[in-house]
């Protein structure tokens, strides 16, 4: 029987959370605090603050998010391989995705309550008719094609799961000030072992997380996102996961899930630095032939845009097309700007911006 390989633990979280809780004091994870302390003191120094949580908000949706998703999430040759352009992915699935994670950044509800998490899931996907219902079906984890004779965790059986989240719900919104980084580690893990629903619950768990650490008190601005290192982790994520069914290694799982959260901000950080530097080079080289804010909003939005048309340039600068494409072909060889489009309206690539800021 099938039922018989779930993660019971999941079932109980309030006496399996406590007891792990307890022995996770915020004060062992010190070098995490002291990055995101780090982190958010250079976002609030900045006037254009927003600018560069856009950026980095941006990247998750975008770049990392949709290679963690469905058989992609698989295959191991696509996992290791070197970061591909933005196109070749599902760009609909990548919006729904950033419309979920404004949607319940926004919302500022409970973020493990149930009401909140079909919601969530309705955002993720608009179009199909199981979102924002509970799985009535089995689920596992396990390689590609496996089934569940073959997986390597059977996830809660369907009939558990309405309680289940019921008790999960519950159990987040209790207060445990001191221990906030293993709540948030108990409910990523916890809500993974759930699996609510049918398509889509690593999407939601990686949405929840950063509403997590803002319910704790982690965070208070949008700049700590996970996609990136659990992709570059991707395998030890699971067998993490499969640690904890099959042989209770909770603390182990704490510890990773705190290690994703410090690489995930010492990556956020070296972003807004490259930007940063990156943002006052282009001015410097912009300068000379446009002066004042239009320069600034131009390398602001080249920066988040990564191409850009030639008119939409011109709207920018405020000058005519002809003058902007002109400046753009002046600028060709700075930072590996390249014509990729021709036509009425040539499209341009900043191709050594968009490496640097995607690695």
């Amino acid at each position: 029987m099938w039922i018989k390989k779930h993660i019971g633990n999941c079932l109980v979280p309030d006496d399996l959370s406590w007891k792990t809780i307890e022995h996770f004091p915020d004060c062992d994870f010190r070098d995490f605090f002291e990055i995101a302390r780090s982190m958010t003191e250079m976002l609030q120094s900045l006037d254009d603050r927003q600018l560069f949580t856009r950026l980095l908000f941006q990247r998750e949706c975008q770049h990392f998010s949709p290679r963690l998703c469905g058989a992609r999430a698989r295959d191991r040759a696509y996992v290791n391989a070197p970061f591909v352009p933005f196109h070749i992915f599902d760009s609909v699935q990548s919006l729904h995705y950033a419309d979920a994670l404004e949607f319940a950044w926004r919302s500022r509800r409970q973020p493990c309550s149930k009401r909140f998490l079909k919601d969530l899931h309705l955002r993720l996907l608009p179009d199909n008719s199981e979102a924002g219902k509970i799985r009535r079906a089995a689920a596992w984890i396990g390689e590609r094609y496996s089934t569940s004779n073959t997986a390597s965790i059977i996830l809660t059986p369907p009939e558990y799961i309405d309680n289940c989240l019921t008790k999960l719900g519950a159990f987040s919104a209790n207060e445990f000030p001191s221990h906030r980084l293993a709540m948030c580690a108990m409910l990523h893990y916890q809500f993974t072992a759930i699996h609510p629903f049918l398509d889509a619950n690593g999407r939601t768990v990686r949405i929840l997380t950063p509403l997590l650490l803002r319910n704790y008190g982690v965070v208070d601005i949008p700049w700590l996102f996970v996609s990136e290192s659990l992709l570059l982790r991707y395998w030890d994520y699971h067998a993490s996961v499969i640690s904890v069914d099959r042989y209770g290694e909770i603390a182990q799982w704490v510890r990773f899930f705190v290690q994703i959260l410090s690489d995930s901000a010492r990556r956020a950080e070296r972003v807004v630095v490259l930007a940063i530097k990156l943002r006052d080079a282009l001015i410097a080289e912009f300068s000379p032939s446009i002066q004042g804010p239009p320069i600034e909003r131009f390398v602001n939005e080249t920066l988040l845009c990564t191409t850009l048309q030639v008119s939409r340039a011109a709207a920018l600068l405020g000058v005519s097309r002809d003058r902007a494409a002109a400046v753009l072909e002046d600028s060709s060889g700075f930072l590996g700007l390249r014509r990729i489009v021709d036509g009425p309206d040539p499209v341009y690539q900043w191709h050594d911006i968009y490496d640097v800021l995607t690695v």
